[in-house]
C-alpha cells in the first residue's frame, strides 16, 4: 500500500491544489496525493485550475474539501503549505510526518507589475520546485523551501514586531501618564482597560497583541506561540515598555518627582499578583485561541475589561501590574521599588505558566491555533 500524503491550507482552493496535482503528477506511482483545508472555499480557484493545466497536469477530480474527511483514511504524511503572515496553517491530530513549508496566497501576493496570474504562476513554479524535490528524496527540499521563504518569513516577523513595540509602548504610556500626578485618579483603571482594548482590536491581527511576556509565556505553554519566536516578542515588549517610561519622564518630569513607590506587603502582593495574572491569562486564552470562541468579536473587549477590572480590585495592593514588562517600566518610574522587580516577575510568569499549562490539559484549543514549530 502507498503511503498516503495530504497537503493542507486553510481554504483548500489554490496552493494546496497546486501541489496537490504537481506532487501526485511527479510521484503518483510513489504516494496517494490528497489535499483538504480547515476552512474549505468550496471551489478550486480557476487561476489555479489554469496555472496547473498549463504544465499539462489534469486537475480532474480536484475539490475544496474539509480536513475532517481525511481523518480516518491513515494518512502517513502532512504538509501544510500556508504562509505565515495571512493565516494560521490548520493541524491534523494524530502520529503523522510533519511538514511546514509556506507560500504566499496567491490571491494576495501580487507585486509591483505582477499581473494576478503571473502571481499564480510565480507561486506555481515555487511549489514545482519544492514538491519536485520532495519526491525526488532529496533532504534538500526543507532547506530549499526556508532560503526561497526566508525573506518573507523576515517580513512577517517584522511586521509583528513593530505591532508588540507599538502596543506595548502605547500601552505603558497610557498606564504611566495615568497614575503619575495629577493623573486620572479614580478613573485610571477604566482609561487604563479602554486603552488596553483599542490596542488589541489594532495589533490583534498581526501579532496577537500580546504587549505581556506573561502573555507570551502562557501562549508557549498552550501550545500555540513557537520557540524561535519567543525571545524577539520578549525583547520587543521589554523595548517598547521601558521606551515608554522615558517618555513619561519627558512628558510629565513634574509629575513623577511627587511618586513615592508603594508600600509592599509580600504576601499579599504574591497573592494579587498570581491572582490576577492568572485571570487575565485565563481570558486571554479562552477568547483569542479557544476552539469555543474561534472568531468571535469581543476578546479586545474582555482583555480590556479584566485588567480594568483587576486594576480596581488589586491595584492598592500591588499597583495591578500583571505584567513584567509593566513591572520594569513601574520601576523606572518609581512606583515600585526596584527591590521586588523580580518577586513580581517571578510570581507573574508562574501564574501564566500554570494557565498555559491547565489550558492546553483541556484540549480546547483550536486547532489552526498550534505552534507550527512548538
Amino acid at each position: 500500500m502507498k503511503p498516503k500524503v495530504l497537503i493542507l491550507c486553510t481554504g483548500n482552493s489554490c496552493r494546496s491544489h497546486m501541489a496537490e496535482a504537481i506532487l501526485r503528477n511527479v510521484a503518483g506511482d510513489l504516494f496517494e496525493v490528497y489535499s483538504a483545508g480547515s476552512d474549505p472555499k468550496g471551489a478550486v480557484h480557476p487561476l489555479a485550475i489554469q496555472v496547473i493545466e498549463e504544465l499539462g497536469i489534469s486537475t480532474e477530480g480536484h475539490t475544496s474539501d474539509h480536513l475532517d474527511l481525511y481523518m480516518d483514511k491513515g494518512i502517513n504524511t502532512v504538509i501544510t503549505v500556508c504562509g505565515n503572515a495571512d493565516q494560521a496553517c490548520p493541524t491534523f491530530p494524530g502520529k503523522v510526518i510533519r511538514y511546514h513549508w509556506g507560500f504566499e496566497d496567491p490571491p494576495h501576493a501580487q507585486r509591483d507589475g505582477e499581473s494576478e496570474l503571473d502571481a499564480f504562476r510565480r507561486i506555481r513554479d515555487e511549489i514545482k520546485l519544492v514538491f519536485e524535490a520532495y519526491a525526488a528524496g532529496y533532504p534538500e527540499a526543507i532547506t530549499l523551501r526556508q532560503n526561497l521563504n526566508l525573506p518573507s518569513q523576515l517580513i512577517f516577523m517584522r511586521n509583528k514586531l513593530i505591532a508588540e513595540l507599538i502596543g506595548t509602548y502605547f500601552l505603558y504610556l497610557i498606564i504611566g501618564l495615568c497614575v503619575t500626578p495629577p493623573g486620572a485618579k479614580s478613573f485610571a483603571p477604566l482609561a487604563i482597560g479602554v486603552g488596553l482594548t483599542a490596542l488589541v482590536y489594532a495589533c490583534g491581527h498581526i501579532s496577537k497583541a500580546h504587549f505581556n511576556p506573561a502573555t507570551t509565556v502562557t501562549y508557549f505553554c498552550a501550545g500555540t506561540h513557537s520557540r524561535k519566536d519567543f525571545i524577539p516578542y520578549v525583547v520587543i515588549i521589554l523595548a517598547g515598555a521601558i521606551s515608554a517610561a522615558f517618555t513619561i519622564d519627558l512628558l510629565n518630569p513634574e509629575g513623577l518627582a511627587q511618586v513615592t513607590a508603594i508600600e509592599i506587603n509580600i504576601s499579599r502582593v504574591l497573592i494579587a499578583e498570581f491572582a490576577f495574572t492568572f485571570a487575565l491569562m485565563w481570558v486571554i486564552l479562552n477568547v483569542a485561541i479557544a476552539k469555543g470562541t474561534a472568531g468571535n468579536q469581543f476578546y479586545g473587549l474582555a482583555i480590556g475589561f479584566i485588567v480594568a477590572a483587576g486594576a480596581y480590585a488589586v491595584g492598592p495592593i500591588s499597583f495591578a501590574a500583571f505584567n513584567p514588562a509593566v513591572t520594569l517600566a513601574l520601576c523606572i518610574n518609581g512606583f515600585l521599588p526596584w527591590n521586588v522587580l523580580v518577586l513580581y516577575v517571578v510570581i507573574q510568569i508562574v501564574a501564566a505558566t500554570a494557565a498555559g499549562l491547565l489550558f492546553r490539559s483541556m484540549d480546547i484549543t483550536n486547532p489552526t491555533e498550534r505552534a507550527e514549530s512548538y
